[in-house]
Parts: C-alpha cells; structure tokens; sequence
C-alpha cells in the first residue's frame, strides 16, 4: 500500500498518538474533521478497521473523532525527510571550510566547543506550538534530532575534500604577505583527516520540546573540527523540516522563477556586485539549487558582474570559486582564548573587560591572516567601535589586508560611522576606508541594495570622504526564501568553549542591542564593557 499523507498538524497529532498508543479526542471548532479522502490512499483500505476511525462519526455535522490506531501501512508509508548524502557534506557556506581550516591549522581541532539554537522572533516555537498536542510535538522534536543525526553521520567522499582543498590553496597567503609564519599543518593533513571519519564521532546532539515554556532547543558539543561544519547546514535542515511539517502547498519551480527575475534584473539595472548567501535559511535544498541554476544562466548572458555563491556544493556544480567571509563564532572562540586563566590565578575566568574584548578580536585577525590573504571581517561582533579599537592595535600590514563587513545596524550610515571612529582614533580615512572594500548582508532586498548604490554614488559624486574603494553584496534569505510562507529568524551560535575542561561561555553583542546571542548571564557584563564608547 502507498500513500500520500498530509503533514498538516491533524496528521501529526494522529500519528503521534497512534505511536504512543495514546488514545484522544479532536473536538470542534479547534480541530476540522479528518475525512478518509484526506488520507490520497493509493489503495482502499477498510477505514472502520484500518484507521480505526468510525466511518459513521466522519461528517461535516459531528466532526468529533475518537483516534483508536492508524495501521503501520499508513505510518510507514508516510513521507520521509529527504535522504542524506555524502554530497551533503557539501552544502554549506564557505566560511565553514575557511574557519575550520584556520582552528585545525593553529592546533583547536579538538577543543570541545558548544552550539545552541535560537529563534530570534519565535517563528520556530510557533510552528511546534501549533501541533495540536504534546505527543505531535515530542515526535516532531524526535523526527528533527534523527534528521540532525543522520546528517552528522556523514562521511566525506575524498573528492570532495581534495575540491575544499584545492579551493583553499587558493586563498592562502602567500610567501610576500606579512606577519608571523604560518603554522606548520598542511592542507594535505586536513585533506585526510576531513576523510579519515564521519563527523559525528565524539559529538553530541540534543534536541527536545519543552511543552511549558513553549520552546524547541537544539544544543549540539563536540571537537570544534566536526561541530564548526554544523551550524549552516542544521538551520537549512532545521527550516526544510518545518516546512515540510507545516506548509501543505509549497511553492512551485514557476512561482519561484518569477520572483527572482525582477530581482536579477534590479540588480542588473544598479550594477551591484551580489553574492548569494542564502544556504542557512533556504525554503527547502530543492527551491535553492532551482534557483542557483537561474541565476548562473543569467549570470552567463546578462548579469555583470556574475553572481556568485557562498555555497560550497552549488561552487563545484557550477564551476566558480566559492564566496565568504568570517563568521562570529571565529571571534568568539578567540574571546575564549582570551580569557583563559593564568596559572596562578585565584578564579575561573577574569572578569569581562572592554581591554579583553579588543586583544581577542586582534588575536582573531592576527591569527585569521597567518593563514589567509586576508579576510573580509564582521565588525559588528562586539560593536563596531570595539572592533577598530583592535584593528589600530595591528601592524600596518596587516591592517592592509582586513576589508569589512556590515551585518547589523544602518546600512546608509555605515561608512560614516566608521569614518568618524577613525578620525577619533587617529586613522587616515583615506587609508582605512578609502582604500577598503566593504560587504552589507543585513537582511537585504534589491530595493534595499539599489537605494545603497545610489547613496553611494551621490557620495562620491558629492566628493564626500567616507566612501570606500568597492562595496558589494550578500543576499541570502531574499533569493532562497522569498515565498508567501513567514520565514523563519533563527540563528545558531557559538555557546560555550572548554577552557582547562571548564565552560568559557562567550556571546556576540552586534550593533544592535536587540542581537545580542550568547549566555543570558553575560549580558549585562557584556554591555557595560562598551557603555562609554
């Protein structure tokens, strides 16, 4: 027997309570009638019997249904989360590979570490919230832990990590860039041990619905060589899942088409350098990769210059170099590192101070650029006024290596803020934002980036001097989630580091208050080391 069963929450709940062998109620007005056509059985089955579901109570005038078993036929026949694959491994951001490159080269492969999930707007929690008891939800909750799991027991096919390997060797540094030498550990030992096991050895992942406080957690701890490749592809999975539980008609190929190509052309028409990041919070893997061969068909014949994309599968199937940047989790992890006790010192960790915030980012930079050419850096992390009080601590050739990025904040004023931070610092505005090149991805639409362009452009018309030397663009969730469904505002972040086999929890501040991610404790610490900036 087939069938075709709808994953809207009535089915869920029935599933659920079936599996449990929880027998319940669906009364109305809160719950519709299930009708037997509901089911798109390929094949008759006897509803008194099979479904165990009274034929006679099944009416638009009594839609109380008491749910007694569904068969195992119904239950085993039920569409299934896609099947994972080694390539899988693949589809991912690019920055995921760079920054697992740099931990494994300055020797923090195995440094335990921990992620945890959070919905900034609660659109998570309210999808779970709106399966219709607690047995749905804690067999969604399972469901979603088994998918994670899967997926974190792959294993890299060697080709595939000999293509990360030779992407890498492209932007490493070479023998005429400054700084300390680069540490000893050779592409072709990452290249075996990326291969060597599946990524899930020592990891442990724990996802659970908490029915009181309303909440879905996912917390994940492992060696950060295998925990570090995580966070991309479990929010893509995290927000596939959910749309495919809770969206019972998900937009077609020709719906998606028709709403990129105004955006093609927007982007065409303002002559905006864009790349697209929009792997984390995809719709789903196949209205993605749909899109991702439009836009390099179009990339072909009428965009220049061509977008291209962070994502690393998508790189290899299209021939181009893979884009990115540096997350925050690299200088939260040196924010750690920073804080790490001395030997003789009578508490864990020393307090949280605005000096700790700075000598962390300028060990995140230093180390990023013993290994790299250079490096498009996330200012926002501990604000962007932190960030520079770091960057004028570098030497100058270094310094020449670093461009920015804007991920928080106003976009319109961004150049003058930096601007004005560094005439406070005594930085030439020629040198450090002139010269530079700049990338926005804050939640970016074409309209958004056009109005940029254009302010940028009568700036430099205008002669203004906080303008840099190029600007481009990162467009994630507009190109891959642009649907008439609400998309889902979550982020998974770096929680805590093993320091000396004690948690060093860490948190990223943002330039706006209402970003802050990490432990609630440190907050208000948090905050006050830049109060007086």
């Amino acid at each position: 027997m087939g069938a075709s069963y709808k994953r809207d929450a009535k089915s869920l709940m029935a599933i659920a309570l079936a599996r449990q062998g929880d027998e319940g109620e669906l009364a109305a007005p809160k719950f519709s009638p299930i009708y037997t056509q509901d089911l798109q059985l390929t094949q008759s089955v006897d509803c008194t019997h099979d479904i165990g579901i009274p034929v006679g109570k099944i009416s638009a005038d009594n839609p109380t249904i008491t749910l007694v078993s569904i068969s195992n036929a119904i239950l085993t026949s039920m569409p299934q989360f896609r099947q994972l694959t080694a390539r899988d491994l693949l589809d991912n951001d690019w920055y995921k590979f760079t920054m697992q490159y740099a931990g494994f080269a300055h020797g923090h492969a195995d440094t335990t570490v921990a992620y945890r999930l959070t919905d900034r707007k609660g659109s998570l929690n309210a999808a779970m919230a709106g399966l219709p008891s607690r047995a749905a939800r804690a067999a969604a909750a399972d469901a979603l832990a088994s998918v994670l799991g899967e997926y974190a027991a792959l294993r890299f096919e060697p080709g595939d990590a000999r293509f990360v390997a030779q992407e890498l060797r492209k932007i490493l540094r070479s023998d005429g860039d400054s700084g300390a030498a680069p540490p000893q550990p050779t592409l072709r030992e990452y290249e075996t041990r990326l291969v060597a096991r599946a990524l899930d050895a020592d990891v442990a992942i724990d996802v659970a619905w908490d029915d009181a406080a309303n909440a879905l957690s996912v917390d994940y701890s492992g060696p950060w060589f295998a925990t570090i490749l995580f966070e991309v592809p479990f929010m893509a999975l995290i927000v596939e899942f959910f749309n495919g539980l809770t969206v019972s008609d998900p937009p077609s190929d020709e719906y998606l088409l028709a709403t990129l190509d105004p955006k093609l052309k927007a982007y065409a028409a303002c002559n905006a350098n864009v790349t697209e990041f929009g792997t984390r919070r995809r719709f789903n893997q196949h209205s993605h990769f749909l899109i991702s061969s439009a836009i390099r068909d179009a990339s072909s014949s009428f965009l220049n210059p061509p977008i291209y994309t962070s994502n690393v599968l998508l790189s290899k199937i299209n021939n181009t170099p893979p884009r990115g940047t540096c997350a925050h989790e690299y200088f939260m992890f040196y924010l750690a590192l920073a804080r790490t006790p001395a030997a003789t010192a009578s508490t864990l960790f020393p307090a949280l101070t605005l000096q700790t915030l700075v000598d962390s980012i300028k060990s995140a930079l230093e180390s990023w650029l013993q290994i790299f050419s250079s490096v498009f850096a996330l200012t926002d992390v501990y604000t962007t006024q932190v960030f520079f009080l770091a960057y004028k601590n570098l030497d100058a050739s270094l310094q020449s290596r670093i461009n920015y990025r804007c991920d928080s904040g106003d976009e319109f004023s961004y150049c003058a803020v930096i601007a004005d931070i560094l005439g406070r610092l005594g930085l030439n505005v020629e040198t450090h934002l002139n010269e530079k090149l700049i990338m926005f991805s804050n939640s970016l639409s074409p309209s958004k980036v056009c109005q940029i362009q254009e302010k940028l452009e009568h700036d430099r018309q205008s002669g203004a001097t906080a303008v840099p030397k190029a600007v481009s663009y990162g467009v994630g969730t507009n190109f891959t989630n642009d649907t008439q469904y609400k998309t889902m505002d979550i982020v998974i972040k770096l929680n805590w580091v093993d320091i000396n086999k004690e948690r060093c929890y860490v948190f990223k501040l943002s330039d706006v208050k209402s970003k802050f991610v990490g432990n609630e404790s440190l907050r208000e610490e948090a905050l006050a080391c830049v109060a007086n900036l």
